[in-house]
């Protein structure tokens, strides 16, 4: 419709199941690569959808940053440190984060590690247990945040901020006056682990348990700011 050609030098295949039969696809009579990981708008899928390997390369990254900041100033300031993180290491870290949330307790500790690091280096932060970092920084844990982001993202396709549709796997549970209110999202039924991940099986459940005065809010910034009063961090 735009007129544009397609770059085949920049297109891949992925294969996903264990079933897949790896077919060889091609384009403009030349075969297109299928590796094993591929890079969509910076974020990295494998074959078996579980991205343990993006994790792994954005606290990668992050850690790299970090080394950054003690290789290139010398001031140690807590407020300075503080906004270096908060502006250049920490949205690595939550970069499209909806997408791929972890919800196995290694992947989440891998990316919470970046965080407990640079904590730990900033002045009346250091040796002191990591909730005590977070509660004198005044920012909560990155598995917090996520949580937030994820249940932020969800009110906005509720609402119809965002134009997505997730049919027909984003359904509203029938009203009932025995079972709370009717905001009710059915929890999309899943075989294997890996699919558990997924943004509906991890926010839903957390959805239908807030009360309606959360969820019922006219903005997307007053649900933010209601979401992140009632939710506790599991961190704190």
């Amino acid at each position: 419709m735009w007129q544009l050609s397609i770059n085949s030098d920049k297109c891949q295949v992925l294969h996903l199941g264990r079933s897949n039969l790896g077919f060889l696809y091609g384009f403009e009579n030349s075969p297109l690569p299928s590796p094993v990981v591929v890079i969509d708008l910076g974020v990295r899928i494998d074959q078996s959808l579980s991205f343990s390997s993006h994790i792994y390369s954005l606290a990668s990254k992050a850690r790299s940053r970090c080394a950054v900041y003690f290789k290139s100033f010398i001031s140690r300031d807590t407020k300075s440190m503080k906004n270096f993180y908060i502006m250049y290491i920490r949205p690595l870290l939550e970069y499209c984060s909806v997408a791929w949330s972890p919800i196995m307790q290694r992947d989440i500790n891998i990316i919470e590690n970046v965080q407990r690091f640079f904590s730990n280096k900033i002045p009346g932060c250091s040796f002191l247990p990591y909730r005590e970092r977070l509660l004198r920084l005044s920012i909560g844990s990155l598995q917090f945040r996520r949580t937030i982001a994820d249940l932020v993202f969800l009110f906005s396709v509720v609402s119809g901020a965002h134009s997505i549709s997730l049919s027909p796997y984003f359904q509203h549970i029938p009203p009932s006056i025995t079972r709370g209110h009717n905001l009710k999202l059915e929890l999309p039924f899943t075989k294997f682990t890996p699919a558990k991940q997924n943004f509906l099986s991890r926010s839903v459940p957390i959805w239908n348990s807030l009360p309606i005065s959360i969820l019922a809010c006219n903005s997307k910034s007053a649900f933010h700011k209601k979401l992140s009063a009632h939710l506790k961090d599991p961190w704190l």
